[in-house]
């Protein structure tokens, strides 16, 4: 096992622990971390020992209800003796936080130490992530290998979303969103995005997420996408103008 498939190892069992239908991970624990683990947030040490880590998940859970990450990536060191993880934590009910981590890692591939600073996202950012995440998911739809994407679908828009081009309405409810998907990308081949800044509105309700697509079949466009989001975790609407780039 090298550094990226512990950090792929390490995530699953992040996201393995947010399930509040598991409560024993201690074979797990065993197999990725070292018995002399230890785990630091913002300064303070949670966990001093490798056999404290289930209770201390558990007790957290117990305050934040469910949880999943969003948003991964991992920056390996160049000797593979620690790597640099930032991620989004969304929980059920204590809300969100940005968290980035420094994993330093046995030469056997166990993780020794956590050493992490988190901060919890405001409504500002939350949807400005939102706007990240969709141009995210842009990218990937644009992929001819790729078809399902029904659990980002599921995670990332309302029951009732909307989406709208130039003025006239192509997605009715989310249950529309990958059939359509589909037809466009048969319509304009394989695509990609290139991301600009995204931009949110100062009650942190909307943001406007530009970004450029290149496609196949229908050429360039810059393309404006306001997106609105009552909650801050998913998006209701969206709204497009797409202006044609002339080569």
């Amino acid at each position: 096992m090298n550094i990226q498939q512990l950090s792929e190892r390490y995530k699953a069992f992040l996201q393995q622990t947010g399930n509040l239908d598991e409560t024993d991970w201690s074979q797990e624990i065993e197999a990725l971390f070292l018995d002399n683990f230890s785990k630091i947030a913002n300064g303070v040490v949670l966990v001093s020992h490798r056999s404290q880590l289930q209770d201390q998940m558990l007790r957290f859970r117990a305050f934040s209800g469910a949880w999943k990450i969003e948003g991964w990536k991992m920056i390996p060191s160049a000797d593979a003796q620690y790597c640099i993880i930032d991620y989004v934590f969304t929980t059920e009910h204590a809300g969100n936080f940005r968290v980035m981590e420094i994993l330093t890692v046995s030469d056997g591939m166990r993780i020794g130490i956590v050493d992490e600073v988190y901060y919890k996202e405001d409504k500002d950012m939350a949807i400005e992530r939102l706007g990240e995440r969709y141009n995210e998911l842009q990218q990937a739809m644009g992929d001819p290998l790729q078809s399902d994407w029904s659990q980002e679908i599921a995670d990332l828009f309302s029951e009732g979303f909307t989406k709208a081009i130039n003025g006239r309405t192509i997605v009715k409810n989310r249950a529309e969103l990958q059939e359509r998907i589909i037809e466009c990308r048969e319509d304009s081949g394989a695509w990609t995005i290139m991301a600009q800044p995204v931009i949110p509105s100062r009650d942190g309700t909307q943001c406007v997420a530009p970004y450029f697509l290149a496609s196949e079949k229908r050429g360039k466009f810059e393309v404006m996408a306001l997106i609105v989001s009552a909650d801050g975790k998913h998006i209701d609407s969206i709204s497009e103008i797409y202006y044609q780039i002339e080569e």
